[in-house]
C-alpha cells in the first residue's frame, strides 16, 4: 500500500504541474504560490478550475492528492504493526 500511495502522490503532483503551469503567468502566480493548489480548489485555484471548466478542459481535482496521502499512510501504519504469528 506504501507504494500505491507514493504512486498516487506522484500522479497527482505531474497532474497539478500539467494543470497549473499555463495559469502561473496568467494568474501572477509562482510555484510556491500555487503549492497550495495541489490540496485545496480555493481562491486563485478555484480561479484556475473555473476557467479550464468553461474552456472545456479537465481540471486539476485535489481529492486526488487526498486518496493518495490516505493510502500512503494507512500502508505505513499498516507496515509499523507487529506482524501476526502463524496460529
Amino acid at each position: 500500500m506504501v507504494k500505491a500511495g507514493i504512486a498516487i502522490l506522484v500522479c497527482s503532483a505531474l497532474w497539478w504541474i500539467d494543470f497549473y503551469n499555463p495559469f502561473l503567468d496568467k494568474l501572477g502566480l509562482t510555484y510556491g504560490d500555487a503549492l497550495k493548489c495541489l490540496v485545496t480548489n480555493d481562491g486563485a485555484c478555484g480561479l484556475a478550475t473555473g476557467f479550464a471548466q468553461l474552456a472545456g478542459k479537465t481540471h486539476y481535482h485535489p481529492e486526488l492528492f487526498w486518496i493518495g496521502m490516505t493510502v500512503l499512510v494507512i500502508g505505513l501504519a499498516k507496515s509499523a504493526l507487529p506482524k501476526k504469528r502463524g496460529d
